[in-house]
């Protein structure tokens, strides 16, 4: 059984498994988090995609790829 969210989808599975999920005192809270970013303390990337469809597309780009491979997702 494969693990991808591709899979999960193509199978119908209308919510997340439940392995997936972190207890809710282990999630980040975006409050802290979007404090935190003020300060330089985020755990997480934060990335502005204003400029997406500009020229600074390939280093948003790869902000993005670099933040869904280390954290899994970005904010």
């Amino acid at each position: 059984m494969s693990n991808l969210v591709s899979d999960l989808v193509s199978r119908g599975t209308k919510s997340v498994p439940a392995h997936f999920v972190r207890p809710v005192g282990d999630r980040p809270s975006v409050t802290e988090e979007e404090e935190g970013s003020s300060t330089g303390e985020s755990s997480f990337t934060m990335i502005d995609l204003q400029g997406l469809h500009g020229p600074n597309r390939a280093t948003i780009l790869n902000t993005i790829h670099e933040a869904c491979k280390n954290d899994g997702f970005f904010l």
